[in-house]
């Protein structure tokens, strides 16, 4: 799924990527149904901004983002914490094809996905 060096190497960079279609699948590992990860737009055009939004995060507690775009490269950046469990994040994509975008804990040995979805863009 997703290689563990792309993202180690890259932590911290910013977050720019386009997209189009929705997919949406509930939490990967630690599965919970009130975890959610929702695109507003199905499908999303090249350069149209849509909104990612995830609730059911666990509270006060790191969260890091992972984005596989559609040539299967990995960003990951860490987004802090969030006291509702709640994200919503603009995005926009320039590249057409399938990104993915990955909500997880803090990267360990074995880290913990918590919610995935992914659009696919034209």
């Amino acid at each position: 799924m997703l290689r563990r060096i792309d993202y180690l190497l890259i932590l911290g960079m910013s977050l720019s990527v386009t997209i189009t279609a929705l997919t949406e699948t509930r939490a990967v590992a630690g599965s919970r149904s009130h975890r959610r990860c929702r695109i507003d737009k199905h499908p999303a055009q090249v350069g149209e901004t849509y909104v990612v939004s995830v609730r059911g995060l666990p509270t006060h507690k790191a969260i890091n983002l992972m984005i596989t775009d559609p040539n299967g490269d990995t960003l990951a950046s860490p987004l802090g914490i969030t006291p509702h469990g709640v994200f919503k994040l603009n995005e926009s994509s320039s590249m057409p094809g399938r990104t993915t975008y990955t909500f997880s804990g803090p990267f360990k040995k074995h880290t913990v996905i918590y919610a995935s979805c992914s659009v696919v863009v034209s």
